[in-house]
């Protein structure tokens, strides 16, 4: 079989077609393998990150005194409704904020990245029913 392109025949043997859309087919699945897994090593990761993000927040938290200011809101209401102004910005000021930044970008960077593993994961088991039935 002989195509004719710009003056130069090309002879196409039979099969060629399919042969390269199934070595471009597994280059895609061992690239969406890989993404998986690096995908999924980052996710684990995280989340011991998020592990220890937490419990720096916890341990800051405690130590500020944030849980004294609003054990005030069961104990003693009507002073917190009084000062409210006041109560809200002394909480404000002992809040620990940046370990509770830290646990915002590690549960974000957690997510999205899980989120990427499962799709990929996805793509390959796509990658592999189409080549079963192919």
């Amino acid at each position: 079989m002989g195509e004719i392109i710009s003056g130069i025949r090309i002879e196409v043997s039979e099969g060629l077609s399919e042969r390269i859309f199934a070595a471009i087919e597994l280059r895609e699945r061992k690239s969406a393998r890989l993404r998986s897994f690096i995908y999924s090593a980052f996710s684990g990761i995280f989340a011991v990150v998020l592990y220890f993000t937490v419990s720096l927040a916890g341990s800051e938290l405690s130590r500020s005194g944030t849980s004294q200011l609003l054990s005030l809101v069961f104990s003693d209401f009507q002073s917190v409704i009084i000062n409210w102004k006041d109560f809200g910005l002394s909480v404000a000021e002992s809040l620990p904020l940046l370990p509770m930044i830290y646990v915002v970008v590690s549960v974000l960077a957690l997510v999205a990245l899980s989120a990427s593993a499962i799709t990929n994961i996805k793509k390959v088991r796509q990658i592999n029913n189409y080549l079963k039935h192919a």
